[in-house]
């Protein structure tokens, strides 16, 4: 079974002078060996960045994203505590949402409220 897209190009082409306006919008794949070199913490970020957009604004994650980070140990899996994957499997459970903070563009924190589980 195949399914024609052609409408969805259609769409966003509207939004583009030309083709290759609309081409040169769109990133640049990586090639193998770039994937290869990227970290397990830069896929655990970007996924989550995506998972966080979901379900916000992406300018206010977007301008967040730096706390998202730091709160989050940098995405670096060894380094990130149990407490993290506790709250990250209970994540559809949730009872976690950002603090106040997070929708002031100017405040410079992004607390997150952690439900049931220690900072380590």
């Amino acid at each position: 079974m195949t399914h024609d897209y052609r409408w969805l190009y259609d769409t966003v082409r509207k939004r583009f002078e030309s083709d290759e306006a609309m081409e040169a919008f769109l990133p640049e794949a990586l090639t193998p060996d770039e994937l290869k070199q990227k970290g397990d913490d830069r896929y655990l970020s970007a996924m989550s960045q995506r998972v966080f957009q979901a379900g916000m604004q992406h300018s206010m994650v977007d301008a967040k994203w730096p706390a998202f980070e730091e709160a989050f140990w940098g995405f670096v899996p060894l380094k990130t505590p149990n407490s993290f994957w506790i709250f990250a499997r209970s994540w559809a459970a949730a009872s976690v949402s950002l603090s106040p903070a997070c929708r002031v563009p100017t405040s410079s924190t992004c607390g997150i409220y952690w439900p049931n589980a220690a900072l380590a």
